[in-house]
């Protein structure tokens, strides 16, 4: 019922699942990259919305 493949019939399947691996590394690489950039941005927007708060709390301060 179930035929065995030939070798020359493995060759384009090993090379797929090779090819996919490859792709998944990169997307991988890619998300890793893109997870790095997003935690550098909140970490500047928040030093920024603290630097704000500061300034805020200084002239409300002095506005009293």
């Amino acid at each position: 019922m179930f035929k065995k493949k030939k070798d020359e019939d493995r060759k384009p399947i090993e090379q797929e699942i090779a090819e996919l691996q490859r792709k998944f590394r990169v997307l991988e690489n890619d998300k890793r990259a893109c997870s790095e950039d997003s935690q550098g941005t909140i970490r500047k927007q928040r030093a920024t919305i603290e630097k704000l708060t500061r300034e805020n709390r200084k002239m409300k301060a002095h506005a009293l």
